[in-house]
């Protein structure tokens, strides 16, 4: 049975947070699929049970290729509309205004109770083949390091031309969503639309049903040890002994490098007791800080508002007289005595 937990479009807080809900369980997404997978090369599947469970913080970090590759999706999407599969081009039919290819979005993450550890936040559904989208801004010099067969056993259906990790996700997809047809959009270096169409690869998606059971039940046997061990020392000894194995020894060597790093750095942290006094003074920040997010939120409302008024009307200044103007030249100016 597939479920769906929708989230706000624009509420990107929130759908972290439901992302992260089912990451700590050990249910694993797409974009973790190729790890378990042990096909990432950045990052080993210890790393991601260390984190699921809770031992090593999860990170909130953004990088620029990532804040740009979400602003690019929606864009990617709606030019793909215009794709024409003879010409493989888009040109012509854009400038028309000739959309042809169908796309829906979905606001939701996707579980399947056939697949217990898996869930799914897919980019786009594409109702004339029934199939899923997933799209890509990357570069050519990525898309150009697959132009060729891999080696890898268990990506010996996957195309040329497209990363393995990527090959991974949307068959991932097409299992929590029950499909049989997949499309990978990329935007190669910001200049060109390419499509592929995958098949459902049943022997793919068999091992990935069987790492994410095997991932799933080691997650859930290590936060039963964090919540049953509070001391650092036996929480290493018994997670060590359960978790996932190693077939990157450099890859496994960085992360527990970083990892002893974080425990000394830690441990060697300066420290106080606090005072009721330093308590209030921060309870008395905690409420400020409130009190600061709700008028910015409100500012911003407001702003939008004249910034319509001035927009809708074609003109640049609202006059108030003797009380002062809004002005909206490069920016939003607002004077009022």
């Amino acid at each position: 049975m597939i479920r769906k937990k929708y989230y706000k479009k624009e509420n990107r807080v929130e759908w972290l947070k439901l992302r992260n809900e089912f990451s700590s369980k050990g249910m694993v997404g797409g974009s973790d699929v190729a790890t378990i997978l042990h096909a990432n090369p950045w990052r080993s599947a210890v790393e991601l049970f260390y984190t699921c469970v809770g031992f090593t913080n999860k990170s909130v970090m953004q990088n620029q290729k990532m804040a740009w590759g979400t602003e690019l999706e929606d864009k990617i999407a709606d030019m793909y509309q215009y794709y024409d599969f003879e010409t493989q081009d888009i040109v012509e039919n854009y400038e028309m205004g000739l959309k042809v290819n169908p796309v829906r979005r979905v606001n939701a993450i996707i579980t399947n109770t056939k697949y217990p550890y898996l869930f799914a936040n897919i980019d786009r559904l594409l109702p004339d083949i029934d199939g899923i989208a997933e799209i890509k801004n990357t570069s050519g010099f990525v898309l150009d390091s697959y132009d060729k067969p891999n080696t890898h056993l268990l990506f010996a259906s996957c195309p040329v031309g497209i990363p393995i990790s990527y090959y991974a996700q949307l068959q991932q997809y097409l299992m929590c969503y029950e499909k049989d047809r997949g499309r990978f959009i990329f935007l190669r270096d910001g200049s060109k639309l390419i499509v592929h169409d995958i098949e459902k690869d049943e022997y793919l998606q068999e091992k990935i049903q069987e790492a994410s059971i095997d991932f799933g039940t080691k997650v859930e046997k290590g936060l039963e040890i964090m919540a049953k061990y509070p001391d650092e020392e036996r929480r290493i000894q018994f997670l060590s002994a359960i978790e996932p194995s190693i077939t990157d020894q450099d890859t496994y060597n960085q992360f527990r490098t970083e990892q002893i790093a974080d425990r000394q750095l830690r441990e060697s942290e300066m420290k106080m007791d606090g005072t009721d006094e330093q308590l209030e003074i921060a309870k008395e920040y905690m409420r400020q800080s409130e009190i600061l997010k709700e008028a910015k939120t409100a500012q911003t409302l407001a702003s939008n508002q004249l910034k319509t008024e001035i927009f809708k009307n074609g003109i640049e200044i609202i006059d108030f007289g003797v009380d002062g103007k809004v002005s909206m030249k490069k920016r939003l100016s607002v004077k009022l005595t």
